[in-house]
């Protein structure tokens, strides 16, 4: 059974399955989508933006840090010739009682989620092809 699941709906709508959660993927109507759901890029951003903040609220937990907010912006840059994401801002913004070396040790744990390690270190990607 696949981890996750990629299937065409209509059109350039896409849907995606995990576990029994669901998402649709579409492209912006400049693209020729519909603009109904998420595009790959913003999943990917998504993707990066949660795995930051799950390691930090984490490990603020394990270590008694009261932490009351936190948002993460991301932001990327496109290179061409291949196209690709060549650039991923994070702007992490947090509020709570927290000194500058509990901030320092957030930022670490940011840094070393699962997604942010991937892509520091490139995953080899195998793709195939099969008939339906």
């Amino acid at each position: 059974m696949p981890k996750v699941s990629v299937r065409s709906i209509q059109g350039k709508q896409l849907m995606g399955t995990a576990r029994q959660h669901a998402v649709i993927f579409d492209q912006p109507s400049e693209k020729g989508g519909t603009d109904l759901g998420f595009t790959p890029t913003e999943l990917f951003l998504f993707a990066l933006g949660s795995c930051l903040s799950y390691n930090m609220l984490a490990y603020g937990q394990r270590n008694g840090m009261k932490i009351d907010r936190l948002q993460v912006e991301l932001v990327d840059e496109v290179s061409k010739s291949p196209e690709r994401i060549s650039k991923v801002t994070a702007q992490i913004n947090i509020s709570g009682e927290l000194g500058e070396e509990e901030v320092s040790r957030l930022l670490r744990s940011a840094k070393g989620c699962k997604i942010h390690n991937t892509l520091s270190a490139v995953p080899e990607i195998e793709v195939a092809i099969q008939k339906m």
